[in-house]
């Protein structure tokens, strides 16, 4: 499902089980603008994310293009810190929803060479396919298919380690009824573009990885790019880490391969840059024969790709993340000529912020520096008026807990986190900027929580006595 504004459930309990991929939106409007200088540009970014970075709410890699000069390629945190390897321009990470993008040009390439058409229904290659002399390729590179998505905390849990191949994965989602009439409405849902590698397979007659490489990465000399379900073993591949209820825990079972064409292709910035400069070119497909994926179909959505304005600014651009530690963003300024890729290795980062505002320092508009918190010294005596289950809405609980003389809370269904105090009633997560207030407070009890960026944003009401 796409993403249209910050889920309460995850931002309350840190939630890392992100639907893999998912989009978020960017920025709506285009602030007033100061003129500044390419180096004050980067000073503010370096300083920007140096901040996250000392707080742990980022780890990664950003590079950043104005006119077809790299203002800033760099590396923040830890790709590997047990190993003491840090993250650089030339750090390997999985791109999640970026693979996207390279799946919808293989299509489109295939079409360019009349191995098929867009408007092919899907039973022309899958002919006992349900539904599909309705569904054709083009619903599937604009998820407006109707085939519900299989990726979930439960796939990533029970079913994604046994994955081997794409014939498998179509079989997780093939029988499912459609969630709505094939060019209906839009969704984002996974299984299409896992039904487009499948297709890419039996049409080329080469595995999904091979045909990138062959005909994507090789020639755009992307040599620090593909398709490897063990990747993170690979040198220069940063491991993704999960936060546990008081540190980052670093997760070795990628499991990537699972994830397929819709996500399983890794990279760096620096490959993902000749990426973007290559699309302004007839390199590898002449650019009418791929044109059609910056169209949009649905939903500012079009073959792999989303495109918006904001105010006066063209973007065009994709996001993606999923449950084993990746964060991966590209975004495109066609009228500008600016691009903005940032990579990340800690699952559940705030992405959309980060995004959001590296555009505003590019584009020298007001931006939010990081609340960085501090936590004070209270008695832990008072945490026992806070413990107990909070209800944001119905099935979503937050409760709250003590061990060691330490406060943590956990949402329904997600991790247990710590949280800090800034006072005796106010606290914070560690890694994100959302705090929490205890409040209403009778003998002896907290009967209310209020939350948010600002601590007023979301309010839950306690349910135990």
């Amino acid at each position: 499902m796409k993403n249209t504004a910050p889920n309460l459930w995850n931002r309350i309990a840190m939630s890392f089980f992100l639907l893999l991929f998912a989009l978020t939106p960017i920025a709506n409007a285009t602030p007033t603008t100061t003129q500044q200088t390419n180096e004050q540009i980067v000073k503010k970014v370096d300083a920007y994310l140096k901040q996250l970075t000392s707080v742990e709410r980022f780890s990664g890699s950003v590079l950043i293009a104005k006119k077809g000069k790299v203002l800033i390629e760099k590396g923040y945190g830890w790709a590997d810190k047990k190993k003491g390897i840090i993250n650089t321009a030339e750090t390997k990470y999985n791109i999640a929803s970026l693979t996207k993008q390279f799946t919808s040009f293989a299509v489109m390439k295939l079409q360019a060479e009349q191995k098929l058409s867009v408007q092919d229904p899907i039973s022309k290659y899958i002919p006992d396919y349900p539904n599909g002399d309705k569904i054709t390729i083009h619903h599937l590179l604009s998820l407006t298919s109707g085939i519900p998505d299989y990726i979930t905390p439960e796939f990533f849990q029970s079913q994604a380690s046994k994955i081997t191949n794409a014939e498998q994965l179509v079989t997780l989602f093939k029988n499912k009824p459609l969630q709505f009439s094939p060019g209906e409405k839009y969704d984002y849902s996974n299984a299409n573009y896992t039904l487009l590698g499948y297709l890419i397979e039996k049409i080329s007659g080469k595995s999904y990885g091979d045909y990138i490489k062959e005909y994507i990465f090789d020639p755009a000399g992307m040599t620090n790019s593909g398709y490897n379900a063990s990747f993170a073993s690979l040198p220069n591949s940063a491991i993704g880490n999960i936060y546990g209820e008081e540190s980052l825990i670093p997760i070795h079972d990628p499991y990537i391969h699972a994830a397929y064409a819709a996500g399983g292709l890794y990279s760096t910035v620096r490959d993902l840059y000749l990426w973007d400069r290559i699309l302004l070119t007839d390199k590898l497909l002449n650019k009418n024969d791929f044109s059609q994926v910056f169209v949009p179909v649905k939903d500012g959505y079009g073959y792999g790709w989303e495109i918006v304005t904001t105010g006066k600014r063209k973007i065009i651009w994709h996001n993606g993340s999923n449950p084993r530690g990746y964060t991966a963003s590209l975004s495109r300024f066609p009228d500008d000529d600016v691009t903005i890729i940032f990579m990340n290795n800690i699952r559940g980062i705030d992405e959309k912020k980060i995004r959001n505002n590296l555009t505003s320092i590019v584009f020298g508009e007001p931006f939010a520096a990081p609340k960085i918190y501090k936590e004070v010294k209270v008695n832990p005596k008072i945490f026992d008026s806070y413990l107990g289950k909070y209800e944001l809405m119905p099935g979503g609980i937050l409760e709250i807990t003590k061990k060691d003389n330490k406060l943590f809370a956990q949402f329904t269904g997600q991790e247990k986190f710590r949280i800090y105090p800034l006072s005796t009633t106010s606290y914070f997560y560690k890694n994100i900027e959302d705090r929490i207030n205890f409040v209403d407070i009778r003998k002896g009890k907290a009967y209310r929580i209020t939350g948010g960026d600002t601590g007023k944003e979301f309010e839950l009401k306690r349910i135990t006595k």
